[in-house]
């Protein structure tokens, strides 16, 4: 079921415009070895809530496991950010700072939300949570958690 409601939140996130929609490529969500090295990544950023790991790492699957790239679109003066997998209060945002549209590997998302999850988890109350921001050499960036005021 968790899935299927991915792929929805995917595929409409694509109707809106912030993604360009593809298809799963049936894998089993495996992290490239190509991605870049993020410049800097930071834990316990403004404005998120922690979100569970588990919940997280069904969201860093889906993404790895998606063919093609997302758009990441841009505004004037950047931080231009949108929610590409939300499930359980978790969520994982692509971010872009460049002066134009930027197109990301969806396994790279999925491979920057890996390595934030990996760094900068702590002990919760309900268990394990992490929260972070892992930005790449070329402007884009990931978020892990859930933008306080919103939820999923």
């Amino acid at each position: 079921m968790l899935a299927s409601n991915l792929t929805l939140s995917m595929l409409a996130t694509a109707s809106m415009g912030g993604a360009n929609a593809v298809s799963s490529n049936g894998t089993n969500g495996t992290i490239p070895t190509d991605v870049p090295n993020p410049i800097k990544l930071t834990c316990n950023i403004p404005g998120y809530r922690y979100s569970g790991v588990n919940a997280i790492r069904e969201g860093i699957e889906h993404l790895t496991g998606m063919t093609g790239n997302a758009t990441l679109g841009h505004q004037d003066g950047g931080s231009w950010c949108w929610r590409y997998s939300c499930s359980y209060r978790a969520g994982i945002y692509g971010c872009n700072d460049a002066k134009e549209d930027v197109q990301v590997p969806w396994a790279y998302m999925g491979a920057y939300a890996s390595k934030i999850k990996n760094q900068c988890t702590f002990d919760g109350s309900t268990g394990k949570v992490a929260q972070g921001q892992a930005f790449a050499p070329d402007g884009w960036n990931v978020v892990v958690g859930l933008k306080s005021g919103t939820s999923c």
